[in-house]
């Protein structure tokens, strides 16, 4: 802990100093398996969260031990709806959409209190998929559901983390987040103002596929 608060604040100071401005800090803790930061007390999974006060809990002691630490931005909730089979499954909230985005809102909205932005992912999702959408581009007929992420909206979080993967009822071509018809449908649906951060790019197949 004492070396991550040194490397934060460090990294803070210098940006200051060479730019005027401060960082983004950014880890994903999302709970479980998904913990970076393995010496951290809170890491529950979100499968394990019940109901709102939980999620609240859950979201507060979290949001303060990642402030405390200096980092500002938690890459997490996972909302994709997956189902048993499905690689995401064991990091999602295991719910249907409507609790997944209600749980998220009260994690986020705590999360808030202590100091910490947020980014929801993977919109649209990666639900329907087996294997590590990260291993090879995945391609899927249609969007999966979405209403989760209309629902944690409500409470504005700061980020929306894209899927690299192709529905191809929006663009058969383009992964998502390099799609421009699949952004417009995110702006559309979510809002125009809000932030977008892709996930992983540094992926071979899209290294191989894609250029700078």
């Amino acid at each position: 802990p004492a070396q991550l608060k040194k490397l934060t604040r460090d990294l803070q100071d210098l940006s200051l100093r060479e730019t005027g401005l401060p960082l983004f800090i950014a880890v994903d803790q999302e709970g479980g398996i998904i913990s970076r930061i393995g010496f951290a007390k809170e890491k529950t999974p979100q499968s394990e969260i019940n109901n709102p006060n939980e999620a609240y809990q859950v979201g507060l002691m979290q949001g303060e031990e990642l402030k405390g630490l200096g980092v500002n931005l938690n890459l997490s909730p996972v909302l994709d709806t997956a189902k048993g089979d499905d690689f995401l499954f064991n990091r999602s909230f295991q719910k249907n959409p409507d609790e997944a985005g209600l749980l998220a809102k009260f994690l986020l909205k705590a999360r808030g209190i202590a100091g910490i932005l947020s980014a929801v992912k993977h919109f649209p999702g990666y639900g329907g998929i087996s294997f590590n959408p990260e291993v090879s581009l995945a391609e899927v007929d249609a969007v999966p559901e979405i209403s989760q992420f209309k629902k944690v909206m409500e409470t504005k979080p700061e980020f929306v983390m894209t899927s690299n993967v192709i529905y191809k009822n929006l663009d058969p071509e383009l992964p998502f987040t390099f799609s421009p018809t699949a952004i417009k449908f995110l702006k559309d649906n979510l809002g125009q103002e809000v932030l977008i951060i892709s996930d992983d790019l540094a992926q071979n197949y899209l290294l191989e596929k894609f250029s700078l």
